[in-house]
């Protein structure tokens, strides 16, 4: 009897060592769902971290697609200031050309100005030739008086000439008469 209740004690021992070895499971299994919990919380946290890597990566994403828009405009701005600067250079060679004509028409009208100076040289040639003409002309008019002058001396002469013809004549038609 005493044996009995010997082993009933010792399984009741058993009995509680099982039970607290239970509890113990029962234990280490909640451990076991607080780690899983744990664990899910943290690949929630994951995923929520994967969802932000993900947002940034489409906000780089968006960043990168504005920049490459901003790099786009800033070649179009290139480009249209390469064809400004094309058209300047053009404008540029453009005033070259007129600088050119231009200093073409100041050759020109040097050469115009050089062809009128030697017309009002030749002018002043001709002017002075026309001056000694002149000149000569009137030296021949004086000489024409000189000549008007002498041949009126001559009259002048054959005047007093013909005065003494005269005389004679009359002395003589006097003579005539006395006899």
């Amino acid at each position: 009897m005493i044996v009995w209740l010997d082993c009933m004690a010792v399984e009741f021992d058993c009995m509680a060592v099982e039970f607290d070895c239970m509890a113990v499971e029962f234990d280490c299994m909640a451990v076991e769902f607080d780690c899983m919990a744990v664990e899910f919380d943290c690949m929630a946290v994951e995923f929520d971290c994967m969802a932000v890597e993900f947002d940034c990566m489409a906000v780089e994403f968006d960043c990168m697609a504005v920049e490459f828009d901003c790099m786009a405009v800033e070649f179009d701005c290139m480009a249209v200031e390469f064809d400004c600067m094309a058209v300047e250079f053009d404008c540029m060679a453009v005033e070259f050309d007129c600088m050119a004509v231009e200093f073409d028409c100041m050759a020109v009208e040097f050469d115009c100005m050089a062809v009128e100076f030697d017309c009002m040289a030749v002018e002043f040639d001709c002017m002075a030739v026309e001056f000694d003409c002149m000149a000569v002309e009137f030296d021949c008019m004086a000489v024409e008086f000189d000549c008007m002058a002498v041949e009126f001396d001559c009259m002048a002469v054959e005047f007093d000439c013909m005065a003494v013809e005269f005389d004679f004549v009359v002395v003589e038609f006097s003579k005539l008469k006395l006899f």
